[in-house]
């Protein structure tokens, strides 16, 4: 049926239902026929929308096409190439503009062709002041940066307020930091003390063995090293990792290592006098050896002086004996050789054309920065003596002296500067934030630790052990488990402290302190104090073994500071009993001016209580002996204010 006859059935309709049914068969009708005839009409009607008529519409799509063709146009014409960015990139690394012209017509007339860099323009038309040009390969012009800006901040235009808390303020009161190639500081070496290899702990081993401390590997990938017997290295755990082993012939030559992976610090042991003088450096080559030196900015207001360093650069502890230098022959001008009657420095760290002073040297040797040899200065006996002022080269950067080594107990020096300062020894003083290490009667001292299985601690660091390694002490550790201070005669052993101060004394110690301790093994008779020094004392008893063991002490070792400890609660022995083992070493030592640490009633550590079994013995069923828990925790503190005290 046509669109014509669905008109007609409309108008003649008589019902409601046969009205629309008429509609809306004529719309279908109109669609369809639009569809299959190609009824351009309808189709134009649609596709012209809004406007008048389909070209109309049309030229309003195509002018937006050219608008954003233009528009990306210009964008690509105006964008800077990825080749261009880094070329602007590498010229700000490498200092910025290289030239300046007074107009853009005098920049291109000279580089018509472009050229590396950037250049700075100061054309008449730039009111803002001069700006940067580089050139641009892509499009081949110069292009304009924008305003160059070089000025920097202005001397003394810094205030305080804009400053960090501990801000490195450059002035007198500042040194830059700086360091040498040497990663050892043989200073923290501990002499008698090795690694567990199976857990990785400090042990106390005796002898000549010395451990080195911790060094830093987060920037080492690769080190060079000679004198060493093995590496220890650890996590950033602290854990245990790995070990490296070497054989008697590799310790004397140079040898490279890599880090293993994951590793965070090292440290070496070593024989010293066996082996090559111990050296590690940085890098897969062994550089010539320097005394380890480190340099901290001195700071001030909100941060602490760390390292003070002395005047003396002379390092007796690194000379070598019976050793010269070459000064005559060119073919080897310069290197070490053997001379009996005298010695030599390693290299001191110097700054060219600077003047130092030089007390008891015969010559002076100045080196390059290579360690090449420069010039030497020789001093005759009269000047040699009371010092002489050297101005050095400005190729210096190290002298070495040699010195007859009959000076060797006399006041050797080089100072900076043109007059002989009064002597100090080499060591920097330390006043880091470790309440003065360097200043504590302790520092660099030689401990003796008698007594029982506390004192002895055994395969643990122990209280002798903690303060030994914070001071950089020598400790000779005599104690041992089972020890009494009265004799057991069931025990053939005769395990008494008296035979471990005696054996001290026989073999020539020289201490600066002494801890000792004891009680938690005796059972004998408490016994009676004397009332003079020098009354007959009963040594079946506790009282007179006790009192023995000090006059041993004050007698043998008159200068030493000596501390006696006593041990904690514990329920192996009876509060009661215990308590009067500790006031009868109490009263004995205030009778003869002897400290005490009163670990017995000042401390919190009682193993009567499960916590403390539990979490500072050794084992869950041991109610004796601390672990290195608790002797950090309840021990340590308490001894080495005593010790700082005295």
């Amino acid at each position: 049926m046509s669109i014509q006859e669905h008109l007609n059935k409309i108008r003649n309709a008589v019902y409601g239902h046969e009205v629309r049914e008429s509609i809306a068969k004529g719309i279908e009708t109109a669609y369809d026929d639009a569809s299959e005839n190609g009824n351009a009409n309808m189709e134009v009607t649609f596709a012209r929308g809004t406007h008048p008529n389909l070209r109309s519409r049309l030229e309003e799509v195509d002018n937006k096409q050219q608008q954003n063709t233009a528009q990306l146009q210009q964008i690509e014409i105006e964008k800077a190439s990825i080749t261009y960015v880094d070329a602007i990139l590498m010229d700000i690394s490498k200092g910025g503009p290289k030239a300046l012209f007074n107009s853009l017509a005098t920049l291109t007339a000279t580089y018509p062709n472009g050229a590396d860099g950037t250049f700075l323009v100061m054309d008449s038309s730039f009111p803002d002041g001069a700006h940067s040009y580089m050139w641009d390969s892509l499009n081949l012009v110069w292009k304009d940066l924008g305003l160059y800006q070089a000025t920097g901040i202005a001397d003394k235009s810094v205030t305080s307020s804009k400053l960090a808390n501990k801000a490195v303020i450059v002035g007198s009161h500042v040194k830059d930091s700086f360091k040498s190639t040497n990663l050892h500081n043989f200073e923290t070496d501990m002499q008698g003390y090795s690694i567990d290899m199976e857990i990785g702990n400090i042990i106390h081993v005796g002898g000549e063995i010395v451990l080195t401390d911790e060094i830093n590997l987060s920037d080492v990938s690769t080190f060079s090293s000679i004198g060493f017997h093995n590496f220890v290295f650890f996590d950033s755990d602290g854990e245990l990792l790995s070990n490296i082993y070497l054989e008697p012939v590799d310790r004397i030559i140079p040898k490279t290592h890599s880090k293993p992976l994951g590793a965070n610090t090292m440290r070496m042991a070593y024989f010293p006098y066996v082996d090559a003088t111990p050296h590690i450096n940085s890098g897969d080559t062994l550089l010539p050896y320097e005394p380890f030196y480190h340099g901290i900015k001195y700071m001030k207001n909100n941060a602490d002086i760390n390292i003070v360093p002395s005047t003396n650069l002379f390092n007796k502890k690194t000379e070598l004996k019976d050793t010269g230098i070459e000064l005559t022959d060119p073919a080897s001008i310069g290197n070490e050789i053997v001379f009996v009657g005298r010695n030599v420095s390693q290299h001191i760290p110097t700054i060219p054309e600077e003047t130092i002073t030089v007390k008891n040297a015969v010559n002076t040797v100045e080196f390059d920065r290579h360690g090449k040899f420069v010039l030497f200065n020789y001093h005759n006996a009269s000047e040699r003596r009371v010092g002489v002022p050297i101005k050095l080269s400005k190729r210096t950067f190290s002298v070495r002296i040699i010195y007859n080594n009959i000076y060797a107990s006399v006041e050797l020096q080089v100072n900076r500067g043109g007059t002989l300062l009064p002597w100090q020894p080499y060591e920097p003083i330390d006043k880091t934030g470790q309440s003065g290490i360097a200043s504590s009667p302790l520092y660099k001292g030689t401990l003796l630790n008698f007594g029982d299985s506390i004192a002895q601690a055994h395969n643990l660091t122990g209280y002798h052990g903690y303060i030994a390694k914070k001071y950089r002490m020598t400790v000779h550790n005599y104690a041992l488990g089972g020890a009494t201070i009265a004799p057991v005669p069931t025990d053939p052993s005769n395990h008494i402290v008296q035979a471990q101060i005696e054996l001290a004394i026989t073999e020539g110690r020289k201490p600066t302190h002494i801890l000792f301790n004891g009680n938690t093994n005796d059972w004998k008779a408490y016994g009676v104090i004397t009332e003079g020094y020098t009354d007959e004392l009963d040594l079946t008893t506790y009282a007179g073994s006790f009192e023995n063991c000090v006059r041993l002490m004050k007698t043998n070792f008159p200068e030493a500071k000596i501390v006696y400890v006593s041990a904690n609660k514990m329920r192996t022995r009876g509060v009661a009993e215990k308590a009067e083992y500790t006031r009868i070493s109490y009263e004995i030592c205030d009778k003869y001016s002897i400290d005490y640490v009163d670990i017995f009633n000042k401390s919190q550590f009682n193993t009567y209580y499960d916590h403390f079994v539990g979490k500072y013995t050794i084992s869950l069923t041991d109610a004796t002996h601390p672990n290195d828990l608790a002797y950090e925790k309840y021990y340590v503190p308490h001894i080495e204010s005593k010790l700082n005290s005295i």
